[in-house]
């Protein structure tokens, strides 16, 4: 004898459109904050094209500048996503990045970046900044902190420590 109680099969329990739209709902804010964050940030670093007459990248950032600037922006798309997993930044460190993003070495912000692909990092509870060393020497910050956004520096020394200073809206 099949055990059918008010026309539902026993056993089966249904869908709660709750925890459905709930679901979809921190799908959809996670693709906000991340798309926001690189429209707010300028996206990717552009590629420098080269016409056929010239032989040099155009006046501006060197190439080692760019690599370091993409770098950086790299790892703050990897800060974003570890700042939705744990709902803060603080969850952004440099182990939680390493898994998020192993292209690039992540340190801790007391030490420094050795190259454009080392990223010293700082995370706390209120905001995240990283450093990357350019391989001319020019040390690049970048810091992701609540109503200010991404903010941008050049300094010394290479920390992620020392990018908490950054304040421009561009580098």
């Amino acid at each position: 004898m099949d055990s059918f109680v008010h026309g539902s099969p026993s056993g089966r329990r249904s869908v709660s459109w709750v925890v459905v739209a709930g679901t979809i709902g921190v799908a959809l804010v996670l693709a906000l904050f991340v798309g926001g964050s690189l429209i707010a940030g300028g996206g990717p670093a552009p590629a420098v094209r080269l016409s056929p007459s010239v032989s040099t990248p155009p006046t501006g950032d060197s190439a080692a500048d760019l690599q370091a600037e993409a770098s950086l922006r790299q790892a703050r798309s990897a800060a974003a996503a570890a700042f939705v997993e744990s709902s803060s930044w603080s969850g952004a460190g440099p182990g939680q990045l390493q898994v998020l993003d192993p292209s690039v070495t992540f340190v801790d912000g007391e030490s420094p970046s050795t190259g454009p692909s080392v990223i010293s990092v700082e995370a706390t509870a209120s905001g995240w900044s990283a450093a990357a060393l350019s391989s001319d020497g020019t040390c690049f910050y970048i810091r992701v902190e609540g109503a200010l956004g991404t903010r941008y520096g050049t300094g010394s020394p290479c920390t992620g420590e020392a990018a908490t200073s950054a304040s421009s809206t561009s580098w």
